[in-house]
């Protein structure tokens, strides 16, 4: 009867009602009934006449309690095993986010690496460029500097046989015997204030080579030289005599003469700027050009070389054409530099020698004859035709 009770669920500990932990019931320790009963001193209660029984009735008995054992023993068991899980669980969490922060530092330091790589390429190409660039102007200035020297070697070769055929004439003009007696005559002409000659009177006839004391004459002129060359050479005054003079142009020069100015309102002045000075200014970039030429008038102009360790400009300000430009300008000290070819470069200059011998002249600083004054005011205007023309 009492197996067939534990086989039913109807026996002793069937009446002990097991109750295990809900899921919505946090609080409720394991092994806790709904009505606040113990249910192990129930199943200790029950466990004699369990065992009791069980040695009776067999198999089924034995199920039963190892079945009740394994409900009431669960919880307790699972409590540590979850614990055990959920650290793991955290422990995984926490190297995955250090991973994570370790692959966001690599990532980082590639795109570090990757622009520092890319700048220093690019710094390496420009500096490359740089020094070829540098390489090219250094050896253009050399080709130019060296293109000079042969040029003034030629030039002084030049004067040096213009000399030695100078000394020649000379010599054998001197060695006629009638040399003396027109030297003494030359000498008392002297005294009395007429200029001498270095050669016979009777010979008139007899010059030095043709145009050798007039290149002689051009040949120790330099750009930037407002002196005067003097007319004392037998040669220059030779060929001095032999040009005729404008008779309106030297008239207006007499009577600018007499009280000498830069006023657009005299004769020669309008005319010199009219013929000479306004053409020479003539530039493509005509707004420039105009302050230029006032600047000129202001005398505030600075002109200079250009830095030869930096790239030359490829495009004058001026013309506003593609030229080597190793020079620069600006029309006051507070005004920016504006890059300039040697061909406007010559033309501003030879209008600053005209003026600055005018302003030489108002000063009163040179001493000079009407005559040689007229003659120096014709070769600067020479010049400036020359600058204009691109041949000077």
């Amino acid at each position: 009867m009492e197996d067939n009770n534990f086989a039913n669920g109807n026996g002793p500990t069937a009446s002990a009602a097991v109750t295990l932990p809900s899921e919505t019931d946090n609080d409720a320790f394991p092994g806790d009934t709904a009505d606040g009963t113990d249910v192990v001193p129930l199943l200790e209660k029950k466990e004699t006449p369990l065992s009791a029984k069980s040695s009776k009735s067999g198999t089924p008995a034995h199920k039963s309690a190892l079945t009740h054992s394994i409900i009431s023993s669960t919880p307790e068991q699972q409590q540590p095993a979850s614990s055990a899980l959920l650290s793991q669980v955290a422990r995984f969490r926490e190297q995955l986010s250090a991973d994570e922060d370790a692959s966001a530092k690599m990532v980082a330091y590639r795109d570090r690496v990757s622009s520092e790589l890319e700048d220093l390429t690019a710094t390496l190409f420009e500096e490359a460029n740089k020094m070829v660039r540098e390489e090219k102007i250094a050896r253009h200035a050399f080709e130019l500097r060296a293109i000079h020297a042969e040029q003034q070697a030629a030039e002084a070769n030049m004067k040096l046989e213009a000399l030695q055929t100078e000394t020649e004439w000379r010599r054998s003009q001197m060695s006629s015997p009638k040399s003396k007696q027109a030297a003494a005559q030359n000498r008392s002409a002297s005294i009395h204030g007429i200029s001498a000659q270095s050669y016979p009177p009777q010979n008139f006839d007899q010059k030095p080579p043709a145009g050798i004391m007039q290149w002689l004459r051009s040949l120790n002129q330099t750009e930037d030289d407002i002196s005067t060359i003097p007319l004392s050479d037998a040669g220059d005054a030779d060929m001095i005599r032999h040009k005729e003079l404008d008779p309106i142009v030297h008239r207006e020069f007499v009577l600018w003469r007499e009280k000498p100015s830069l006023n657009r309102d005299l004769a020669l002045i309008q005319r010199i700027y009219t013929q000479e000075i306004e053409p020479n200014f003539e530039f493509t970039n005509l707004e420039l050009a105009t302050k230029v030429l006032r600047s000129v008038e202001d005398n505030t102009i600075v002109i200079e070389e250009g830095d030869k360790y930096k790239p030359f400009a490829k495009e004058c300000s001026l013309s506003v054409a593609p030229r080597l430009c190793i020079y620069r300008m600006r029309i006051s000290d507070e005004a920016i530099w504006h890059p300039i070819s040697a061909f406007a470069r010559n033309r501003i200059i030879t209008v600053c020698d005209f003026f600055t011998y005018v302003r030489y002249i108002q000063a009163g600083l040179v001493h000079r004859g009407v005559h040689d004054t007229w003659w120096e005011i014709v070769r600067l205007r020479e010049r400036m035709c020359q600058a204009r023309l691109g041949i000077l």
